[in-house]
């Protein structure tokens, strides 16, 4: 792979009476070629993606933080593969989380995320796969901890823990399914 990425982001902070706002926005470039070798097809995928990311704080311990996430693709196989037509692809994903700070240092929150993974280089040589993009909706429900002077004045604790589900449809990922479905646990 030769992958040449740009990415320009700007951060905005804006804050009316109690609300303050952390406004990430942006826009990503990417192109990648790759060579066919015996074991991958080759070609370039150029891409292109818009965001925004907006963290809310509403000053009484919510933070509310939608994301949106607009992103286009390009396959160009190889010539040698044989393939003479391109493939075009698009995709809008998007998310949003809600947390809510206790005084102490506890913290609980909960999430939902709507992610597209568009066809890559690999897929070229399967006609489903090539257009196809694997879909992925995840529910997250967690609590934390953090506190700083818990042992000494300098000491910082940092508990997380979080229950996800993750739902995969039109799997390109793995083979011979078509829908995965993922949970766990995750402690830090």
């Amino acid at each position: 792979y030769e992958t040449t990425k740009l990415t320009v982001k700007n951060t905005a902070f804006i804050a009316s009476g109690s609300i303050v706002q952390d406004l990430r926005t942006g826009f990503e470039v990417i192109s990648r070629e790759r060579l066919t070798a015996n074991s991958a097809p080759g070609g370039d995928n150029n891409r292109f993606a818009v965001f925004v990311v907006d963290e809310i704080g509403f000053g009484n311990g919510f933070t509310f933080t939608p994301a949106l996430r607009w992103e286009t693709s390009e396959l160009d196989p190889d010539p040698s593969l044989g393939i003479t037509e391109t493939f075009d692809d698009d995709a809008l994903m998007g998310g949003a989380s809600l947390r809510y700070d206790f005084a102490g240092g506890l913290a609980v929150f909960g999430s939902y995320a709507h992610t597209e993974s568009l066809p890559i280089l690999d897929d070229l040589t399967n006609v489903v796969f090539r257009e196809q993009a694997e879909v992925a909706d995840t529910f997250e429900l967690g609590a934390s901890y953090d506190k700083i002077g818990v042992f000494t004045d300098q000491d910082i604790l940092s508990l997380k823990g979080n229950f996800y589900q993750t739902e995969l449809t039109d799997v390109t990922s793995y083979s011979g399914v078509s829908e995965v479905e993922l949970q766990g646990l995750e402690l830090e």
